[in-house]
């Protein structure tokens, strides 16, 4: 079966949109419901309530238990973190683990929590049976895109 570089670039492009959207093709996230968002499953309201809970770690003997939930940007002289793509503020939390069991090395891992259900987590060790994942999503309030800086087609003759 032959395909012209137009088809190929076609498919390139549902792939892509397949891969960083799973809901795009009727698929499902991971504990998550269809309608469901995940920028507000990635969020410290979400975590808060949780803290001294337990956490599974589904592909190791391991448990996880949220020590804190903190802001990245907590002091008066910390500079705001702001998105490399588009300049706007990024609402950044950094989620506190203890663990117990099996050591994890740094990387992604789906964790299954009693009121969350499975969802994945990329975690860095911190210390001896310690973990930490950095949550980083647009602040609210700041939602308006600011494009990137540059020439416009009309300027490129």
């Amino acid at each position: 079966m032959a395909f012209s570089r137009r088809r190929i670039f076609q498919l390139g492009g549902a792939m892509l949109v397949a891969a960083t959207n799973p809901t795009a093709f009727g698929g499902s996230r991971s504990g998550l419901a269809v309608s469901e968002s995940t920028s507000d499953l990635y969020s410290a309201p979400t975590f808060l309530p949780l803290v001294n809970s337990s956490f599974k770690v589904e592909s190791n003997d391991a448990w996880l238990t949220l020590l804190s939930v903190e802001s990245a940007q907590s002091g008066p002289n910390t500079l705001q973190p702001r998105s490399a793509a588009t300049g706007q503020q990024l609402d950044t939390v950094l989620l506190n683990f203890a663990a117990s069991g099996d050591t994890l090395k740094q990387g992604t891992y789906e964790l299954n929590h009693s009121e969350l259900g499975p969802f994945q987590l990329f975690l860095v060790p911190s210390g001896p049976f310690r973990y930490v994942a950095t949550l980083s999503r647009l602040a609210a309030g700041d939602s308006g895109f600011v494009p990137p800086v540059g020439r416009r087609r009309s300027d490129s003759k």
